[in-house]
């Protein structure tokens, strides 16, 4: 899979604005779409985001990729309706290390229908280098906003951290990435980063898209070029 700096995410969507939606993604034309799986387990919201991708996926010009994040400390229900459904391959689905997941065994499913298969962690988590030796994820997801809403300094260390430890890694910042946050998260090592209302709670979505992904690159060849002079 080609990499995606920024990957928009529909939390929010519904079919009162699912054209609208689609005609964004088809401008912007992603390789990844996030959706969220939220059933208040994790925090008070509810957002079924696997609805949301089956109503955007029945659109004939429909192309993308869905990357699903299950924030839940109980997903075990969600994860089996999501892959009983024909997800395309390399699909992703990203699992909390604070829930009751078998996170051994999701791994496996993921594996055997060809899905990419991420640890989660909040922002108030720590990284445990020996949850990436034992499971072998494909990626790592930090959420970057704590439980207020506020921007993380603790996801930033935990980025940090995984990118020193476990270079080379993919490592995917989701939640409050603006044009603010943005340069603090790549500078930290994240390769990848969620953008939801930062794209389409803009009035111009797709110039939105457009600036975040050019910030990123930016970001990234300064900070690749710190990197090669330390």
């Amino acid at each position: 899979m080609k990499t995606q700096v920024i990957i928009p995410s529909t939390l929010g969507v519904d079919e009162s604005v699912l054209i609208k939606t689609l005609s964004i993604l088809s401008q912007v034309n992603p390789l990844l779409v996030h959706f969220d799986f939220m059933d208040g387990t994790a925090d008070k919201r509810v957002y079924d985001g696997i609805s949301a991708y089956r109503a955007l996926s029945s659109a004939e010009d429909f192309r993308c990729i869905p990357d699903f994040h299950f924030c839940s400390l109980a997903p075990t229900s969600s994860l089996t309706k999501c892959l009983s459904g024909r997800l395309p391959v390399s699909s992703r689905v990203s699992v909390h290390v604070e829930s009751d997941a078998d996170l051994s065994f999701w791994r496996e499913q993921c594996r055997k229908q060809g899905i990419l298969f991420g640890l989660s962690l909040f922002s108030d988590t720590s990284l445990n280098p020996r949850w990436v030796k034992t499971y072998k994820p494909d990626f790592l997801h930090v959420v970057t906003t704590s439980g207020d809403g506020s921007f993380s300094s603790n996801a930033l260390r935990t980025i940090e951290y995984i990118a020193s430890v476990f270079p080379g890694s993919t490592i995917v910042a989701d939640g409050g990435v603006t044009a603010t946050t943005l340069p603090d998260c790549v500078d930290q090592g994240a390769t990848e980063l969620v953008a939801g209302s930062a794209v389409f709670k803009q009035p111009d979505p797709v110039s939105a898209y457009d600036a975040l992904h050019h910030l990123a690159l930016t970001s990234q060849f300064i900070r690749g070029a710190n990197v090669g002079n330390i």
